[in-house]
This record gives C-alpha cells, structure tokens and sequence, in this order.
C-alpha cells in the first residue's frame, strides 16, 4: 500500500500543475495552404416557407388557392375520372356511406407519379377506412391497409404481394366486399384476399392515388346478386389551407378554367359573406398595395377590408354617367350623378371565363401584428376569384419584392455564394413555372417543406437576391433522378430543361430563352457559373447516376466550356453505400466531368465537438482519390452541413466544423449550412441561420458564430503547433501579413487558459470577441432574439505571447495586429 502512494505522488508531481493551461505556438512564416472565402458560402431552399411567404414579400398565404386536400379531379364528359395530382392520399368516393356487401369493378391507368392505384372501401371518414394499395411502397407491391380512429396512420393487414403498376397501361381491379372477408382480383386473377376479424363491415367505396396521376373509367358498383347500385362522383369537401368563409358563404374549389393553374375559388353568397384569413403584420403608416382577380362581370361587388384598419380597400376610380336631360346634367354637377366603378389592371380569358385583375390599396392606421383579411360581398353573389396578393408597398419599392429584416440578417453574413433552389426541391423544381409575371407562374406541382410552393421567388428574384448581397449563385438542375421519378423515366424533357435554363440565364438578349429573360425585365445575361446536377441522387445508385453525369455533362461542356460542374456527392460520412465509396467511384469514373464534388453532413447536436472532428477526417481522406483521379483539381463542395437544433450546441459545432473546412482547405473550397431560413410555423429541421414569423425575426447561434468567423477571415493557414487540450483552434494570416486571427472552440466543460507564442510576429495589438452561454440547451428566440450575442473580452499582449480565457463552451475569436 505504501509502495502505492508513493507512486501515486510522483505520478501526480509529474503532471501540470495547471491542467487547463493551454500553450500553442503559431508558426507565422508557414503558410500551409490559402483558404477561399466560400468556405462562407450558404444554401437557401425553398422549405418551410423560407422563400414563399417569408423572404419574398407577398403576406397572403395560398394566394391561388393550391394547397388544398382536394386533388386535382376531373370528371369527363364520356364519364372518365382523371386525377392530376402527386400529392399524398388523394380520394373520390362513388357510392354511399352505408354499403355494406357489393362488388366494385373498374378500369385504371397510371399516367404519372412513383406508385400506382388506391380503392378505398369500407370508407366512413378520412380517420376511419380500409383501402387497397396497388404498387404501393415504392411501387413495390400491392397490399390491404386499415386506419381507425386509434391509429396515426394505416396499417397493413394481411401480407404484402411483390408487383408493380406499369405507366400508361389500363389495368382491371375487382373488389369483393362479403362480411369481414375482402377479395382483390387484378386482371382477372385474384390478387389478395383476407377475412380479418377486425376489417370494418360498412362504408363508402371510391379510386384514388397517393403521389400519382392516373385514370379511372368503366367504375361500377353491384349488390352480390348482380343487382346495380347507383354511382356518383363525390370529391371530399375541403377548404384551401390557411382560408375558412365567413357570413354564411359557401366556397368550393374549382378545376374548370382557373386563372393560371389549377383550381379558382367558387363563392356563393346570400348576404354579405365570403373568406378571409389572419395572422397578417401590418405597420403604422406603411402602405399595403395588391390586387386580387375575379371574373370580370362580378367585380363592382367585391369588397375587401382589414377590420381595425381600413373600409374597403379596393380602388375605385368616379365616373361620370351618360347624361342627356337636363335635370339628369344638373344632378351629375351636384355629385348625385356620380357612381363608383372598380378599375381592373388587366382582364385575361381564359376558357370561357374571363378575369379581371383588381387593385388593392391601403395605408395601416396602427400597428396589428394578428390583423385579418376579408374578401367578400355585400350581397347574393355566385363567382370565382383566384390570386390574392398584397405586399407593403416600401418592400416592392425599395428591396425588389424581400423583406428587409431577412434581408438584412442574410446581408450580414456576407455570403460569397448562395446554392439554389434545394436540396429536395430543386428534384421537383421545373424553373419555367417560377418566370413572368407572377399571376401566370405555375404553383410547383409537388406539396413539400408544409407548402405547395406558388412559385413567387424565381430565377429573377433570387438573381435580384445574389446581386444584393453580393453573393454568386449556384443553381442545382433536375434530372429526373429516382428519388422522385421512375427508374425508367425519359430524361431528355429534363435535359432540355437544363440547357433552356443555362441560356436563360447567360444567352444573350437575342437568343430564344435569352429574349424571354430581357421580355422578364432582365435583358443583361446573369453569367451563372455554377451549375450543379442534381440533388442527393442516392436512390439511384452510384452507377446510374455516374452514367447520367458522363452524359450531360459533355454536352454542358461542348456548348458551355466555361462553367463550373458540381456533382452530388456522398451523405454523412465512413464506409457505408453513401459515404467514401459512392465518392471513390465518381471519382474513378467520371472526374473529367466535374470540378466539385457536392457532399451533405447533418450532426447530431450532442456531437458539437466529435462530430466535427469526424467530419474533417472523412473530408481529409479524399485527398487521395482526388489527387489519383483524372482532374486532381477536383474539389469538395459540403453544400449542407448542420447539427439539428437551434441552441448553443449549434454554435459550438458551427465553430468546430469551420475550423475543419480551414485546415483541409487544400481539397476543400466551398460550403453552406442548412437551412438558411425557416418560418416559425415548420414543424420540423429546427436547425436554420435565420428564424421568422410574421412579425419578428432572429439568428440562432450557428448563424452568431458564423457570422463572426466570417467578419474575421484571412485568407493564408499558418502553421500551429502544441497540444490544444480538447480545444478545437485554426490560426490564419491577412495577405498583406500584418494580421493573424485566432479562432478557438472550448467545447469542453473546463476553463482553458491560453497562451499563444506568435513565432516571428512583432504584435502591437489584439482585440478579442466571444461568445458564450450559462448552459448548452440556450437559444436565441423570437422574444428574446439577442441573448446569445459576441461580446468583447481580453487578449493580452505580453511580448510574442497572446493570453486570453475561453470560458466552457464557449467560442472566440482573437485579432492580433
């Protein structure tokens, strides 16, 4: 035991006698490599209303009436149902609630989307029911689902047949409905049966689809005994999301000749009524302009208002009657032969419906942060109206359309690129819906992100966007990749699509698609020189997607040699189907085509230090396998990284994270963290920059942090040398060598002391920013947006040494000149 304690003690004398004294020198005369600047680069998709309905200035929410449950359905003349939808669960009942045994045939042809047919049966409402489920899950095979009011979701019941449903083939289904027992017969051959104890008994039977388009003909429903029962097509009832009707009126969306898209709104009123929707901010004396279109033989009976605010806001203009007597002259200059008329902007006919566009104006008399919109009419009235719009009016005038709080909080983190549309959206996104005027955009034909996006930011606007910031844009092409099309898609709509939207953006004024843009008010090419080919492409396999970029891209080339090609790399990072492999083998077969290699990293926020560490090892491995390829000028893109939260545990892996893309920024030159913007409203991916709601916005901590490392770039990485003690620290040089930043993460729970000999450098000054919290969990918030904030501490200068405290997690910055 003596023995023991004695070791113990010269063990002990051997250690620090400060263990958290931090000592490191930096080598001011190796520079091991330069640092590009759009390491600072950001991403911004249009997810959660980051762009529609928050950076773009248009308040009304579901401005055309597009986000909606109702699916596209159209009835034919010959009695063909067509259903134009890819949304989720889209359904059409033909019998009635309280069927019970019967046999339903019918005739179905998938012409769109990933899975195949639904036919709900036993239908009591949307939370009650049973449906059969051909090439579903993936279009991978055919199944009987139930939901009951207990459930979250449907259940499959009974097994799962392997089958798909091919496109643009008419298929036979049989229902037959006995008791408990259900039997499913396709083209004749019975398919699936099952007899479960718990299958419902009663309810309606219908077609649908879930993200599919597809054709219903020859329905027909009979009793067992061969005996007709009557059909008849009945959509479900909905409103358009974030709108509900008020005095008594009856809304009913309509698929016959809408302005633009793909429904109007039909209303019928017996008094004064119609729709109306809040949550509006409105401001003390700024001045709200729009315009909303009906058709054109109803619009001296609209009424819009903003109760608290504002009578009527729609402008009118007097005009004077034909007068011909004299009392009726004598009566016109005494006012009383006056009468208001509404003044369209432009009519549009469409069909056979002609629409009138009517301007909207008012000045806000206070502030009214939960305002509401009403438009209706004042007496009986049947009509449609579609296209809602209404912007402060300084927003239009001053910030092209934006709205400038975002605006201002983006501008602050100086982005040298900004990546565009997505991500996921921009697999979807077809770029020839979100051009011209705003009333003749296309709504994007997928709901994601909570939205089905109306199109209002575009290529225009975010160009107006780059150009305000000064950022240079990356703009991401759909190729039909699998994730959201079939494997056996023709790709060649989608390539010319790619090439239409390179000469939109940089053909001259002359060209075809360059015509259009100067016609858009932009007649200057935008000289896009980033393009990259599709997004998180990993469902398609490394294979197929390798062959897709080894036949665009030389196409790209041969017309367009300038530009700069990104590909989609892996996700995460080790040796799994899409980490170093999927990388490796882009890399071994096809790096003359490509300069970036686009890779994405999402963290778990509880690894704000491992996780960026790890990361920049899997990044470093690359160095390798680029240098080996046939273009060693390859470089790594991670045009999304974050850890998953908006506390401080972000900040600190932000820190981390931009620290590793600094010291492998010899294969590394561009980055972009995700999401740039999310509305308060979203429901998931709480890890965005810049946070909003109607009224307010704030930075959470990745972007604080962001924000100060990039106020502190320097372009050249100097050597640093010493054990950092669970610090995570870069140093780095101005060009001019006459200034070195130190910026430091102590991710750890312990105080470090730290003492920085800067080898070589004569220091005059240093100055020091730092931002810490009282605990990990801490947030910037809509009511508090400025509680995690960079505050100045002490750096001192004591001959060729810098001392200054890192508190426990926390993170700083540190200029010596």
């Amino acid at each position: 035991m003596k023995h023991r304690l004695l070791a113990l003690f010269f063990l002990c004398l051997s250690l620090p006698l400060f263990a958290d004294d931090v000592r490191l020198t930096v080598e001011v005369g190796k520079t091991l490599h330069r640092i590009d600047e759009k390491i600072y680069g950001h991403f911004l998709e249009n997810i959660y209303h980051s762009c529609n309905n928050g950076l773009w200035g248009d308040l009304v929410w579901n401005r055309s009436f597009e986000t909606n449950s109702a699916g596209q359905w159209v009835v034919s003349g010959d009695g063909v149902i067509r259903q134009k939808s890819r949304n989720p669960e889209q359904i059409m009942l033909l019998g009635r609630d309280d069927l019970t045994d019967y046999v339903f045939t019918v005739e179905a042809r998938k012409t769109g989307g990933q899975e195949g047919f639904l036919i709900p049966f036993r239908y009591r409402n949307d939370k009650e029911f049973q449906w059969v489920n051909l090439g579903g899950w993936q279009n991978e095979s055919h199944g009987i689902e139930r939901r009951l009011t207990s459930q979250q979701r449907q259940a499959v019941i009974g097994p799962r047949v392997p089958g798909k449903i091919e496109k643009d083939r008419w298929y036979e289904i049989e229902l037959r409905c006995e008791g408990k027992k259900i039997t499913v017969k396709l083209d004749g051959k019975i398919l699936l049966e099952n007899d479960d104890a718990n299958n419902l008994d009663s309810g309606n039977v219908g077609v649908g689809t879930w993200t599919t388009e597809a054709e219903f003909r020859n329905y027909k429903i009979e009793t067992l005994d061969g005996k007709k029962i009557a059909v008849e097509t009945r959509r479900q009832t909905v409103m358009p999301r974030n709108w509900k009707t008020f005095g008594g009126a009856v809304a009913t969306l309509v698929a016959e000749d809408p302005l633009n898209d793909n429904w109007a709104l039909a209303m019928e009123t017996t008094g004064p009524g119609g729709i109306e929707q809040d949550k509006f901010c409105f401001r003390k004396d700024e001045t709200y302009i729009g315009s909303l279109w009906v058709l054109e033989k109803d619009a001296n009976k609209l009424v819009v208002s903003v109760p608290g605010q504002t009578g009527d806001i729609v402008q009118k203009k007097i005009v004077t009657r034909n007068v011909t007597s004299r009392r009726n002259r004598q009566l016109a200059r005494a006012g009383t032969g006056r009468t208001s008329q509404v003044v369209p902007l432009q009519t549009k006919t469409v069909g056979e419906k002609t629409w009138a566009e009517i301007p909207l104006r008012f000045t806000a008399v206070k502030d009214d942060f939960n305002a509401t919109l009403k438009v209706g009419f004042e007496g009986p009235v049947a009509t449609e109206i579609d296209q809602i719009s209404l912007m402060p009016k300084s927003w239009r005038d001053d910030y092209d359309g934006m709205r400038p709080d975002l605006l201002k909080a983006m501008d602050g983190l100086k982005a040298p690129v900004i990546r565009w549309p997505g991500g996921c959206y921009a697999s979807i996104y077809r770029w020839k819906d979100g051009i011209g005027p705003q009333e003749n955009r296309r709504t994007e034909r997928q709901e994601m992100w909570d939205d089905k996006d109306v199109n209002s930011f575009g290529t225009d606007e975010f160009m107006k966007l780059c150009n305000r910031l000064g950022s240079e844009p990356i703009l991401v092409v759909n190729l039909a990749s699998q994730n959201w099309y079939p494997a056996n898609q023709d790709r060649s709509e989608f390539i010319q699509d790619v090439f239409d939207w390179i000469e939109y953006c940089n053909g001259p004024a002359d060209s075809k698609w360059g015509k259009i843009r100067a016609k858009n008010g932009h007649p200057e090419p935008y000289n896009v020189k980033y393009w990259e080919l599709d997004n998180e492409t990993w469902a398609w396999t490394v294979e197929k997607y390798a062959d897709a970029i080894n036949e665009i891209a030389p196409l790209i080339r041969k017309k367009y040699p300038e530009l700069k090609l990104l590909v989609c790399g892996s996700n995460g990072y080790g040796d799994h189907r899409d980490g170093f492999p999927w990388n490796k083998y882009l890399l071994d077969h096809c790096a003359e085509n490509f300069e970036y290699l686009s890779i994405h990293h999402y963290e778990n926020p509880d690894r704000f230090d491992g996780g960026a560490r790890d990361y920049e090892a899997f990044i470093a491995r690359h160095r390798d396998a680029i240098a080996g390829s046939k273009n060693p000028g390859i470089k790594i893109y991670c045009s999304e990284w974050n850890a998953q939260s908006t506390d401080w545990r972000t900040g600190l892996y932000c820190g981390g994270i931009l620290n590793g893309f600094e010291r492998v920024g010899d294969i590394f030159e561009i980055g972009g963290p995700a999401l740039f913007l999310r509305h308060a409203s979203a429901r998931a991916w709480d890890n965005a920059l810049i946070n909003f709601d109607n009224e307010r916005s704030f930075t959470a901590p990745n972007s604080v942090v962001m924000k100060l490392y990039r106020e502190h770039y320097a372009p050249n990485l100097l050597g640093l040398t010493g054990d950092a003690m669970g610090t995570n620290c870069v140093a780095t040089g101005s060009e001019a060598g006459d200034l070195i930043v130190l910026k430091c993460v102590n991710p750890t729970d312990r105080e470090k002391t730290m003492t920085v000999k800067l080898d070589g450098f004569k220091t005059n000054s240093a100055s020091m920013k730092l931002v810490k919290t009282e605990g990990l969990r801490d947030r910037n918030t809509l009511e508090n947006p400025g509680k995690i904030q960079p505050a100045d501490a002490e750096a001192v200068v004591d001959g060729d040494d810098v001392r200054f405290t890192l508190p426990a997690y926390s993170v700083g910055v540190v200029s010596v000149r």
